[in-house]
């Protein structure tokens, strides 16, 4: 329900969006300096300047349906040029997840994984694991009285998907969702 996810200060007035914009604009804008050589003589009141950013310094992201970005159709290819467009950083959506993990075919996962490193952007894998039963393997729950041997199980899955996605991802995701999934 919209309550749950309430809080204090999430008012479009709210008294901390003046600061936080005081802070946009002391670290993520500066001015451009544009330092013009020409053995012409130029009038700069007719000069016309255009510029265009060619990388963020800042990740913009989504989360990426690996399943439609290895479609061979006209929708695939759409799909694969408007994420490049639009984003430097992706999320390969739903097949890191632990269940997914042991079910889907990693080997295409790696495949469309290696073509999202291969386009420049950057990788975040989502997630290695969640703070409750819910969305885990269902075998784990077997072993909710062996701590041991759950701790065990965890670390094992952990240390297995980052050894398999090294060099791919730049950040994880370790715990998902700890406020409803406890």
């Amino acid at each position: 329900s919209p309550e749950m996810w309430a809080y204090e200060g999430m008012q479009k007035d709210a008294p901390w969006r003046r600061e936080a914009q005081k802070r946009i604009e002391l670290h993520r804008k500066a001015d451009l300096n544009l330092s013009i050589k020409t053995g012409a003589k130029v009038d700069f009141k007719e000069l016309e300047l255009r510029y265009e950013m060619v990388r963020h310094k800042f990740p913009f992201g989504t989360a990426v349906r690996l399943d439609t970005l290895a479609e061979k159709s006209s929708d695939g290819e759409r799909y694969k040029q408007e994420l490049l467009r639009l984003f430097n950083s992706a999320v390969p959506a739903r097949f890191y997840k632990w269940r997914l993990w042991e079910k889907w075919p990693r080997s295409k996962v790696v495949e469309q994984v290696n073509w999202l490193k291969s386009q420049g952007l950057e990788l975040r894998g989502h997630n290695l694991i969640w703070a409750g039963w819910k969305h885990l393997p269902k075998d784990l729950i077997e072993l909710k009285e062996d701590k041991s041997l759950l701790d065990k199980k965890v670390k094992d899955h952990i240390r297995e998907a980052i050894g398999e996605t090294r060099g791919l991802i730049y950040e994880w995701d370790v715990i998902n969702e700890p406020f409803d999934n406890h």
